[in-house]
């Protein structure tokens, strides 16, 4: 009869997510705390203010009806870490109003509450500095310009 293998064999070490989590609030503050840009998780791609056909910035109200149209996303939450370098989840845009000053904020938010991304995206669309992009309609083939 053969003597049994020690349990602690086993064993293995648990993952150290100490770095990951202090590299993620990181993340988090400075999204939060950037006056400049608007900054999301993805880095493959940048967040451009929407415009329409002719060249007038979409408000974030108005959001929701040219993603249908449209090729746009919303940005990207801290979820996607660790996912790939393809990995873009998309976080959720909604109105938050304020009961003291009753104005209506724009936020940007993680949609599953999960990683804590969270930014007021209307002070980012405000800004001049924003470039703008008019992203291209859904359903339609773009036939490439051959010069």
């Amino acid at each position: 009869m053969e003597t049994p293998s020690s349990p602690s064999s086993m064993i293995t070490a648990t993952p150290d997510c100490h770095e990951t989590a202090v590299r993620l609030a990181k993340l988090m503050v400075e999204a939060m705390t950037c006056r400049f840009a608007l900054l999301h998780y993805d880095t493959l791609t940048q967040i451009w203010r929407p415009d329409d056909d002719e060249g007038k910035k979409i408000i974030p109200s108005h959001f929701e009806k040219y993603r249908e149209e449209r090729n746009f996303r919303y940005p990207c939450c801290l979820c996607a870490d660790g996912c790939g370098k393809e990995a873009y989840t998309e976080a959720a845009v909604y109105p938050w109003k304020d009961k003291t000053t009753r104005e209506t904020y724009w936020r940007v938010r993680c949609a599953s509450d999960e990683c804590g991304y969270q930014v007021r995206i209307d002070t980012y669309y405000r800004l001049s500095s924003l470039a703008t992009f008019q992203y291209r309609r859904r359903g339609i083939n773009y036939i490439p310009v051959v010069q």
